[in-house]
């Protein structure tokens, strides 16, 4: 151990603070990031609005469980209702999407410190920049703080190698939230289960994450029962498989009860509109169940209605299994379409599409929850005219923009297959090799204990034997030392000292003596008169290799799990999911993107280990 002087010995060192030269390249891109909201919120005052922003509005107004989705972002919008303004809520979404970018960078460069910053740019660029991130960030929608909360996350997750109780708390708490906000996160919670199963984080992690999740999704599942009579999340989840499987169910084939018939679509299958216009149409197949009127959208999903919409939907899947598949296939090949939105400048918009207003205009009205109307409600949260204002130069400049500032639907895909196809690339290899790695330490093992001694007697006798060596060796030392600066010519020859290893302490620096070696040279010497599994003292060795080899095999499964699994997961999980259940729509995978960026950069930019610890060299 290095001696440390007594004059620093009480020296404080300072922490070394990151340049910020560093960061250049990421800061001039935020500072673009940065500018382009600047620009929007000057263009596009409040906020920019679309049909479900109603809907949440009316919820904060009136907090309750909903039942068409949770209410997470309507108590969000609750909590800042103290402001009266839209447009705080829409810079304080602007303010969430430039953290997930930040937290993006920040992760990369900590997990692959000696990749280049361009990786780390790159990986945070499109949350930054992309316009379609920018206009969500400036509408009423939970989309924004849905990411925000995942992608937080993934980073307290995988901030460092080792997974720890209190980040697996905060990170469960975060993936809760997220659920709450949007139900597609309830997929996420078993995929976050099972990458602390496979990085073998341990049973205190897994129970942690799982009381951090249970105890806010457990207080509004009982909130929710407490209004509806259920506990549960939210409602509806029959009606959305029902819609998705309209477009292709033929009820001759299925042959439903009297009591589903009526729900039964009308329309040619070859001639039926999308999935969407099922729920949300006037002429709804929903609005003809008997016994059960529909007023407001919330009506739609009573508890009736969604318990036969989801028999005839199951019903429909068993019946026709390939048409399912074929719909959720030409649902996720649209996800490859170059634009998300109409042509900007294209038509008219005022809301309600996924491209900036170019025009304005007055907002609907009409009861989305009970206890007041849309524009009631809007201007009694917000305390003034409530539609969006379009404001030159800045609307223009944005609208100009989002003519090519976006990621298209084609290097959408490259991205998520080359993000597949780096985890595939490192988990193969990885896998092969560590279980021949298991298999050697496991038989190294056994013919450790094959020739270990079978008595007390025996172990005593070796250790009797290892002791008498050192009393020996120590003797030895003792009568031949000398001053370390006179030779000892005759004894080993000419210009020979001595034999041994260097004795620092006893004869001075660098001077060896006879018959004495170092613990390592005394191991090598006596290996064959000592058994092994033993040490010098004849006592049982803590041989990592041999002791304990499923232990060797869990570290080394957890040093190995390449960090991109979990975001990568958590990405194809995101797009996969709304098709399956309800339709397609280009929002639902927006915050896939910041996901699959992440598990690309740290796949192809994170140290991976060199070998298992104990079989030649350590991993870094």
């Amino acid at each position: 151990m290095k001696a440390v002087s007594p004059e620093r010995k009480n020296v404080r060192v300072r922490p070394q603070i990151p340049s910020p030269g560093r960061h250049r390249l990421f800061l001039a891109v935020l500072l673009v990031a940065v500018a382009l909201r600047v620009l929007t919120v000057m263009g596009y005052s409040p906020v920019v609005w679309f049909e479900d922003s109603f809907d949440y509005v009316g919820v904060a107004e009136r907090p309750q469980p909903y039942e068409v989705r949770p209410s997470g972002y309507s108590l969000l919008l609750w909590l800042l209702r103290p402001l009266h303004s839209f447009a705080a809520v829409a810079i304080l979404q602007h303010l969430m999407g430039l953290a997930t970018g930040t937290a993006i960078y920040a992760l990369v460069r900590r997990r692959a410190a000696g990749a280049r910053t361009g990786w780390a740019v790159l990986a945070a660029a499109p949350v930054l920049l992309d316009v379609y991130q920018i206009f969500f960030e400036h509408t009423i929608l939970s989309d924004v703080p849905f990411t925000f909360l995942v992608v937080t996350a993934v980073a307290v997750v995988l901030w460092t190698p080792g997974v720890t109780p209190g980040r697996v708390a905060a990170a469960g708490l975060l993936l809760a939230a997220a659920a709450l906000t949007r139900s597609i996160g309830l997929v996420l919670l078993p995929l976050l289960a099972a990458y602390l199963l496979v990085a073998r984080a341990g049973v205190r992690a897994l129970l942690t994450a799982l009381v951090a999740v249970a105890i806010p999704l457990g207080g509004y599942a009982a909130w929710y029962g407490a209004w509806h009579g259920t506990p549960a999340l939210n409602g509806g989840n029959g009606v959305w498989l029902w819609a998705r499987t309209m477009p292709f169910a033929d009820c001759r084939r299925i042959r439903p009860p009297q009591e589903e018939a009526v729900l039964c679509p009308s329309q040619p299958v070859g001639s039926r509109p999308a999935s969407p216009y099922f729920i949300w149409s006037d002429w709804s197949p929903l609005r003809r169940v008997p016994g059960h009127p529909v007023v407001t959208r919330a009506d739609l999903f009573q508890p009736r209605i969604d318990a036969l919409a989801g028999d005839l939907a199951r019903r429909a899947v068993i019946a026709q299994p390939l048409d399912y598949l074929r719909v959720v296939g030409e649902d996720l090949r649209r996800t490859l379409s170059w634009r998300r939105g109409p042509v900007p400048g294209a038509v008219p918009v005022v809301y309600n599409r996924y491209v900036l207003p170019n025009t304005e205009g007055p907002l609907p009205d009409g009861v989305r929850i009970p206890g007041g109307g849309i524009r009631a409600d809007l201007l009694a949260y917000g305390r003034g005219r409530p539609e969006t204002r379009v404001v030159e130069p800045a609307a223009g400049v944005m609208r100009a923009y989002q003519a090519f500032g976006f990621l298209p639907g084609p290097l959408f895909g490259v991205l998520a297959a080359g993000a597949l196809l780096a985890c595939a690339v490192r988990l193969i290899p990885n896998t092969r090799t560590q279980g021949l790695r298991t298999w050697r330490v496991w038989i190294r093992g056994v013919r450790t204990q094959d020739v270990q001694p079978r008595s007390v007697e025996s172990r005593d006798a070796q250790s009797r034997d290892v002791r008498s060596r050192r009393v020996w060796s120590l003797d030895v030392r003792s009568r031949f030392a000398r001053s370390p600066d006179v030779p000892r010519p005759g004894i080993l020859g000419p210009g020979v000292q001595s034999l041994g290893v260097p004795r620092p302490g006893i004869l001075g620096p660098g001077v060896q003596s006879l018959g004495v070696q170092s613990p390592e040279s005394q191991s090598s010497d006596i290996a064959g008169s000592v058994t092994p599994g033993l040490d010098t003292r004849g006592t049982e060795t803590q041989n990592p290799e041999t002791q304990n080899p499923e232990a060797r095999s869990s570290e080394a499964c957890r040093r190995t799990t390449p960090a991109g699994v979990l975001p990568l997961a958590m990405a194809f999980a995101l797009i996969v999911g709304p098709v399956a259940v309800t339709a397609y729509d280009s929002r639902y995978w927006l915050p896939a993107v910041p996901l699959l960026c992440l598990a690309l950069s740290l796949t192809l930019t994170e140290r991976r280990p060199r070998t298992v610890p104990g079989e030649g060299h350590d991993g870094p």
